[in-house]
C-alpha cells in the first residue's frame, strides 16, 4: 500500500493536468469574483469573507475536480498501467484506496486554491471582512466541512470513472452530476439529502448545529456508499 501511494503521489506531483487545473481554477475565479463586486446586490456580503460565502455554493472548483479524477482514473486503464500494477501482485483494494486517497488530496488542494483565490481577490477589492461576518473558528469550520463534502464528491467521481473507464464518458458523467444531480434529486423530493445541500448549508461562518450534523451525515453516506460500490465493482472488473 505504501509503495502504491508513493507512486500515485509522484504521478500527482508530476501531473501537468493537475497543474493546469489549478491554474485554470485561479484564472476563471478571478474575473467572476471581480464581477461579483462590481454588480451591487449580486451577493449579500462583500470582501474576501463575503466571497467565500457567496461562491462556495456555486461548486466551481468541483468541475475541475470532476475532470481531474476522470483523467487520473481512466488513463490508468487506457494506457494499460492498471493491468501492469495488478500483474505485479498488488491487491485491488489497496490499488483502489491509493488512487482514491491521491484523488481526494488533489480535490482538497483544488478547494483550498479556490478559497484562497476568492479571498485574495475579494480582499484586494473591498478588504477581507467589511461586513464583520468572519471569525477564525468559522473559517476553519468552512474549510473542514467543505473539504469533507469535496472528498464525498470525489468518491462519487471515482465511482463513475471506474464504472465507465472511458475518459470522455467519465468527464461528461461527473460534470453532468454536478450540474443536474442535485436538481434531479430535488425533484424526487430528496433535496435535503444531497451533497449540494451540505455544501450550501455549511458555506457560512456560523452554521447551525442541525446543518452541521446533517451535512456530515450526508457526506459520510454518499462517500462511504460510493467507496463500497467502487471497491466491489473494481474487484470484479476484467482489467485488460
Amino acid at each position: 500500500m505504501f509503495n502504491l501511494l508513493k507512486s500515485d503521489l509522484y504521478k500527482l506531483a508530476k501531473s501537468k493536468t493537475f497543474l493546469l487545473g489549478l491554474l485554470a481554477c485561479v484564472a476563471l475565479t478571478i474575473p467572476i469574483v471581480f464581477v461579483m463586486h462590481i454588480e451591487p446586490g449580486m451577493f449579500q456580503f462583500t470582501g474576501g469573507a463575503g466571497a467565500i460565502v457567496g461562491f462556495l455554493p456555486m461548486n466551481l472548483h468541483l468541475y475541475f475536480v470532476a475532470a481531474f479524477v476522470a483523467i487520473f482514473i481512466t488513463s490508468e486503464f487506457h494506457y494499460g498501467t492498471m493491468k501492469n500494477i495488478l500483474s505485479r501482485g498488488s491487491g485491488r483494494i489497496a490499488v483502489f484506496f491509493s488512487k482514491f486517497i491521491v484523488c481526494s488530496l488533489a480535490a482538497v488542494l483544488l478547494l483550498l486554491v479556490f478559497i484562497l483565490t476568492i479571498v485574495v481577490v475579494g480582499s484586494i477589492l473591498f478588504g477581507y471582512d467589511p461586513d464583520g461576518i468572519s471569525t477564525a473558528s468559522g473559517l476553519i469550520s468552512i474549510i473542514f466541512f467543505q473539504s469533507l463534502m469535496t472528498v464525498a464528491y470525489t468518491a462519487l467521481f471515482t465511482l463513475f470513472s471506474i464504472a465507465i473507464r472511458n475518459l470522455g464518458g467519465a468527464i461528461v458523467t461527473n460534470i453532468m452530476f454536478i450540474a443536474m444531480g442535485g436538481t434531479i434529486l430535488a425533484v424526487m423530493g430528496l433535496a435535503n439529502f444531497t451533497l449540494d445541500f451540505g455544501i450550501n448549508a455549511l458555506a457560512t461562518f456560523t452554521p447551525y448545529f442541525a446543518h452541521i450534523t446533517q451535512g456530515v451525515v450526508i457526506a459520510l453516506v454518499w462517500g462511504i456508499v460510493s467507496v463500497v460500490v467502487s471497491v466491489v465493482l473494481f474487484v470484479r472488473q476484467d482489467v485488460k
